[in-house]
């Protein structure tokens, strides 16, 4: 909403619409010659088809039947762009706001929108949050972000002002883990060896239990569990929960998928409240129906 806010005061101080203020004065002057927050402009042809989780045959993305597009949405939700292009915009913020030879923001505004104003979340260069922004350590070194979610993409964008490194990231998917990735690239580029991305132990036990069925998807997860960091997956505070997984797939139209995962879940852990809980509104809704 606040974003949203923003937006109209742009407009309303500018005598022009939100779009036309930022392409005028930040995509065009970054030559982000594709990029724009209108979608009836964009090139049909360069947009990315949206993907959500799905569970058949096999567990894994199949495509959203939902664009996520509402012009309303415009300053928080719907600038549509590439990974190129957007390296644009964040060799602007290591600059200093200088894009080429051009002052395209201030750098006295890229402090102030990197002026932390309140704690956010306890990860990495998530910890807290200025204008825009968030901020933290990444190894050691101050990180600024900027991350965002829709029906079928996810993205990312961090910015390590001292060794002027940025990484930007895009997923036409809204469910897999981008951080891992992120950070991959970020120790790539910070001069370490990367040996496996960490990836997802409970998605990979879903995807088990899609192909071969609840014992062998048990088995999976107990022998990643066990040797949780040899296999390289995430750590277990970081992994994606069944429960959430469930609810992906419920609100995805999968209710029978869910249920699937849940039962797993509960073999693994009997006395969880919540997947029972799940399970019960899981059986009254398939008798109602």
């Amino acid at each position: 909403m606040a974003f949203e806010v923003l937006g109209d005061v742009i407009a309303k101080v500018s005598g022009v619409s939100f779009e036309q203020y930022m392409q005028e004065h930040i995509l065009d002057a970054l030559g982000m010659e594709t990029s724009t927050y209108t979608m009836p402009d964009a090139d049909q042809e360069l947009l990315a088809t949206p993907h959500i989780m799905g569970m058949g045959s096999s567990f894994g993305a199949k495509v959203s039947r939902i664009y996520p597009y509402n012009r309303a949405h415009g300053p928080s939700s719907t600038l549509l762009t590439n990974a190129a292009e957007s390296c644009s915009y964040a060799v602007a913020y290591l600059n200093g706001g200088k894009w080429e030879s051009k002052a395209i923001v201030q750098t006295s505004s890229i402090q102030e929108l990197w002026q932390s104003e309140a704690p956010a979340d306890d990860f990495g260069y998530y910890r807290h949050i200025g204008l825009g922004w968030f901020m933290g350590q990444y190894k050691g070194l101050e990180a600024k972000a900027h991350g965002g979610s829709d029906t079928g993409f996810r993205s990312n964008l961090v910015v390590l002002p001292e060794p002027g490194i940025a990484v930007t990231l895009m997923f036409n998917t809204d469910y897999l883990g981008l951080h891992q990735v992120n950070n991959a690239i970020l120790d790539v580029l910070l001069g370490e060896r990367v040996e496996v991305i960490p990836r997802s132990l409970t998605m990979h036990a879903a995807g088990v239990l899609a192909a071969e069925g609840i014992e062998s998807a048990l088995s999976a997860y107990k022998s990643g569990s066990e040797h949780r960091s040899k296999p390289g997956y995430v750590p277990y505070e970081s992994d994606f929960s069944f429960l959430s997984i469930a609810g992906s797939l419920l609100r995805h139209g999968e209710p029978g998928s869910a249920a699937s995962i849940v039962d797993l879940a509960l073999a693994l852990d009997p006395d969880d409240e919540e997947l029972r809980l799940m399970k019960d509104q899981l059986a009254d809704s398939s008798a109602r129906s």
